[in-house]
């Protein structure tokens, strides 16, 4: 009998530790040039990559968390305190789901002079309602400190979700 018991936890624990092992994820970072404008009318072009992590597998009716990041490639010319800048990345979804999903929140790290500005940890939230493969595109992104401004222009995917 002590066997069979052994046998059963050792069961129960390897299942256990299945149900806690996260998914893994598709993430890339695309860079691209895109058109700034800002809150007065001013206008800028500059090089950003962003970036989108999702799960790479998920199951229909599955609510799955996805974060976003976006950072300038050129320095910035002057020292930022952590939380200066803020915004949120919208991102078109494709494949078997439609509409935007909007990574909420981001936030700046200090920035430390000569050093490209980022923003990260965005975070929106899916469910998942048919099989297929769903894409995450960079949209637009907005950005307040100081000033607000929003960018955008066209992307390749950067992050694909297999649904089953």
């Amino acid at each position: 009998m002590t066997l069979v018991r052994r046998i059963v936890s050792a069961v129960a624990a390897a299942v256990a530790l299945v149900a806690v092992v996260p998914a893994s994820a598709s993430a890339d970072t695309v860079t691209q040039t895109w058109d700034c404008i800002s809150a007065v009318g001013g206008r800028a072009r500059i090089e950003v990559r962003l970036t989108v992590t999702a799960p790479a597998t998920a199951a229909v009716e599955q609510t799955a968390t996805v974060t976003a990041g976006v950072s300038r490639t050129e320095p910035y010319g002057a020292h930022v305190p952590a939380g200066y800048f803020t915004g949120f990345l919208e991102i078109t979804l494709g494949g078997v789901a439609s509409g935007y999903l909007y990574a909420n929140d981001m936030v700046s790290p200090e920035i430390q002079p000569d050093t490209p500005w980022r923003l990260e940890n965005g975070q929106g939230q899916i469910t998942f309602d048919q099989p297929g493969t769903v894409t995450f595109t960079p949209r637009r992104f907005v950005v307040h400190g100081g000033l607000s401004w929003m960018c955008g222009g066209p992307s390749p995917v950067a992050a694909t979700t297999q649904v089953s």
